[in-house]
């Protein structure tokens, strides 16, 4: 099981997954953020694949980049 499942944190989740710098969880500001993490429903998946918690840290980024220009 990925160490930081069933249990709350202050930080990203799928930074923490991805094995990157793991920054505090943006909420709201999120663009993976609809009414709560929406990736928290795929906690555990992510965490048995953590490439693909990088692509989604990668794509969120470009989304978020795009909503503010």
């Amino acid at each position: 099981m990925h160490p930081y499942l069933d249990r709350p944190h202050p930080l990203c989740t799928i930074e923490l997954i991805a094995g990157v710098e793991a920054t505090r969880c943006p909420a709201e500001s999120c663009a993976f953020w609809e009414r709560g993490c929406v990736l928290e429903r795929v906690e555990s998946e992510l965490a048995a694949n953590p490439d693909v918690a990088r692509l989604l840290v990668d794509l969120r980024l470009e989304l978020e980049s795009r909503l503010a220009a």
